[in-house]
């Protein structure tokens, strides 16, 4: 593919298609009108295919709502308007399998922009539909109830731990996040039954991380792992409840770059699952322990 091919490619963030089109409808539409549209986004695939009594009752609107937004939409009716969904799913399918190819020796930087925006995208769409709800539940209770809380992990995924680290702590939980292996065994190891673990591991085999978990279950231990091999994997096997990443990389992996995005992505939905359960409590801690920047204090002096 040469330079010129490269740079007509499209940008992911903004296809020139009927859902774009939908999208630009939101801001002056009505509420059924924009329960539809926004049920249609959601779920363009299943939309596509979709009878207009079989959209109405799962979007929850009227048959006529649905012709009307067709219309406005500029299509003759809703058959002109699910040919239209079915192509810009297909299209858009097929822009992203090719974006979501390895990064290529000739690649412009417009491509590679293009290329990694893709994958990080389909990595965070793909982890809201695997990660289980009930889970999260179950882990945000063990989180606010648990004495003390360790966090493990090797490599790139100690960035994530870190990261829930520093969002422990500022809801007041006692939490380690050791970023050396030796200490993070010891803490395993003096872990007893009213602790919780957590282990982070995209392949869920590194077995540093699935050391620390072995250690911490046989002491008693509660054990969460964040992985993409939530059944199979030594660190599964190690743990009471499991949050499943994407698995995306290849399996010699350069920068785990999609994996820690959905690492992040459900350590981000963990610690806002755990403050929404004990929202007013916990709000008041964050409040209490804001650390005012250096130009606050200046203002408050004067």
């Amino acid at each position: 593919m040469d330079e010129a091919t490269q740079e007509q490619i499209p940008a992911v963030l903004n296809p020139e298609d009927i859902l774009s089109r939908l999208q630009a409808m939101r801001h002056s539409c009505g509420p059924s009108e924009d329960a539809l549209i926004g049920f249609l986004l959601d779920n363009p695939e299943v939309s596509s295919h979709a009878t207009i009594r079989s959209l109405s009752h799962a979007a929850f609107v009227s048959p006529a709502t649905i012709i009307r937004t067709c219309k406005r939409a500029g299509y003759q009716g809703f058959k002109d308007f699910k040919r239209a969904m079915l192509l810009a799913c297909a299209a858009r399918n097929a822009q992203l399998t090719e974006m979501q190819e390895g990064i290529l020796p000739q690649d412009s930087v417009n491509v590679i922009v293009q290329k990694v925006t893709a994958r990080t995208i389909r990595a965070v769409e793909d982890t809201a539909r695997l990660v289980s709800l009930s889970s999260l539940m179950t882990c945000s209770q063990l989180i606010l109830t648990r004495a003390r809380i360790g966090i493990f992990g090797i490599g790139e995924s100690q960035l994530v731990a870190q990261d829930l680290k520093a969002k422990l702590l500022r809801i007041n939980l006692t939490c380690n996040a050791e970023a050396d292996w030796h200490n993070q065994l010891l803490i395993a190891k003096n872990m007893t039954e009213t602790d919780l673990a957590i282990a982070i591991s995209y392949s869920g085999m590194t077995p540093e991380t699935a050391n620390c978990a072995h250690e911490a279950h046989r002491r008693g231990a509660s054990v969460i792992a964040i992985t993409s091999e939530p059944v199979s994997s030594r660190l599964a096997k190690e743990s009471d409840v499991t949050l499943q990443t994407v698995r995306t990389e290849p399996e010699v992996r350069s920068g785990a770059l999609t994996s820690r995005m959905s690492q992040l992505q459900v350590v981000d939905m963990l610690y806002t699952v755990c403050i929404n359960t004990d929202r007013d409590r916990l709000t008041k801690i964050i409040i209490a322990n804001s650390i005012k920047k250096q130009s606050d204090a200046a203002s408050a002096v004067s």
